[in-house]
């Protein structure tokens, strides 16, 4: 039953893939080996010199304060601190981002912290609306010192430019960069990140370009909500593009609306180690045949909202687990569309215009668990339009032009636990007709576009006991 509601859950409500590693939270002190010292929310407004003594303290949080200035040896007196939050406060970033040092911190919370020229009225209401930084544009030039450090959050600043020529020398062991939300441009400073940098987060900025031969240590890349128009296979033109050549260890990769149109057919032939590839709220028209040739990892592929007319070429994916190409224009399933992909479980085609689907269509998927074909123009399926052998048990049929059950045609569908058929013109319900379904089945049908369901002349109570849901 557990599996049963994991499978609707993904296939009806789509979640976003790699919900952990994209969170909007201010993260938390992971450390239980000493003390947590909470001053959250204290009206704090400066960090005077030796603020704290203490060896037992190894996260600080002094988030939500009015903290406008932190002495350069404030922290001095805490030598094992290990996470210390500074977010939404109203730190002179010039000085602390060129005198700060910290040789214990291994994660640096710096979230919306530089807002000192706003008024307290002005700072409280943008602080509730998450707007703050809409009010001052920043260059940074960062010379912080922190040998430790792995995880550096720098979102909702404002941040256009960032200047950080000593970063290899000043963090060498830093690993997770955090700096969605801001105004960023261009990514001129990537050049100078420490080759121990796997993650890095850019979503939410003004990013037109982004063309870097440095790419081979990155595992994680998000850059939804940028202007990403077109990926490149060659840097020679990819003037508002994205170049992503020797991202050879990249396993999430995220382009949600980034107004991406154009896929060159050898901008991904080195991603070899990708995972999960989001490419949703897009304007994709086409993908060319073998685009994805080399993605022999992937496990799960994001396309909904596009604008794509027909199924891409996804043959090679033979880890596929997972794909979404609900809300596009795709008009028809041809045969074997999906040629022999024996892991895929979950596929939605939820709100396209699909009117006609292939006799062998899904033969070639006997892993399929889940199949989303709601909000289409289905009137009919043939025959044997998916086999017996096929492992379906969840299957979302509403809001189609079915006029009964039986050209639905569900025969095979011998192990399916969940059917979806509201919304569609029934004229009749037969109950013969949903005699082959197994014993179990759960049949969902509400709202039904039709006034009245006329019933049988079977022997009805012989039936309720096996299908007491009716």
């Amino acid at each position: 039953m557990f599996r049963f509601i994991i499978l609707i859950n993904l296939l009806y409500s789509l979640v976003q893939l790699n919900e952990a590693t994209t969170s909007e939270e201010i993260p938390i002190c992971q450390y239980t080996d000493g003390i947590n010292l909470n001053l959250a929310d204290s009206g704090i407004r400066q960090v005077n010199k030796l603020f704290v003594s203490s060896s037992q303290v190894v996260c600080l949080n002094l988030k939500n304060n009015e903290i406008n200035k932190i002495d350069s040896r404030a922290f001095d007196e805490l030598p094992n601190i290990r996470y210390l939050n500074l977010a939404n406060n109203y730190i002179d970033y010039k000085s602390y981002m060129m005198t700060s040092e910290y040789q214990s911190v291994e994660t640096l919370v710096l979230d919306e912290a530089f807002l000192i020229t706003l008024d307290h009225n002005t700072r409280e209401n943008c602080r509730y609306y998450r707007s703050c930084s809409q009010y001052t544009d920043k260059q940074i030039e960062m010379s912080i010192k922190a040998p430790l450090l792995k995880n550096l959050y720098l979102r909702y600043n404002n941040i256009t430019t960032i200047k950080i020529p000593l970063w290899a020398d000043n963090m060498p062991n830093l690993t997770y960069l955090y700096l969605s939300h801001n105004k960023l441009k261009t990514v001129d400073f990537f050049k100078y990140i420490p080759s121990t940098l796997t993650h890095l987060f850019l979503d939410s900025n003004q990013i037109t370009r982004f063309v870097s031969k440095l790419l081979h240590n990155l595992k994680e890349l998000k850059m939804d909500n940028n202007n990403i128009s077109t990926l490149c296979g060659t840097d020679n033109y990819c003037e508002e593009g994205m170049y992503l050549k020797n991202g050879i260890n990249i396993e999430n990769l995220s382009l949600s609306n980034v107004s991406l149109s154009t896929i060159d057919p050898d901008a991904l032939e080195d991603l070899h180690a990708l995972k999960n590839f989001n490419l949703s709220s897009n304007n994709i028209h086409k993908i060319s045949k073998h685009t994805f040739d080399n993605l022999t990892n992937l496990i799960n592929l994001d396309l909904q909202s596009n604008e794509l007319v027909a199924v891409p070429d996804i043959c090679a994916l033979q880890k596929l687990n997972t794909l979404l190409l609900n809300n596009n224009n795709i008009i028809r399933i041809d045969d074997r569309f999906a040629c022999n992909i024996s892991s895929l479980e979950i596929l939605s085609l939820n709100q396209n215009k699909i009117n006609y689907i292939g006799s062998g269509a899904f033969h070639g998927l006997p892993s399929l668990k889940a199949l989303g074909l709601s909000g289409n123009q289905l009137e009919v399926l043939t025959d044997n339009w998916i086999l017996a052998e096929n492992s379906l048990q969840v299957l979302y049929l509403n809001d189609n032009l079915f006029s009964s059950i039986a050209s639905m045609t569900l025969d095979n569908c011998t192990g399916l636990e969940s059917v979806n058929i509201a919304g569609n013109p029934l004229k009749t319900l037969s109950l013969k007709s949903l005699m082959n379904l197994p014993e179990n089945t759960v049949i969902d049908l509400n709202q039904l576009k039709t006034p009245e369901v006329p019933v049988c002349g079977c022997d009805c109570n012989a039936y309720q006991q096996r299908y007491g849901y009716l």
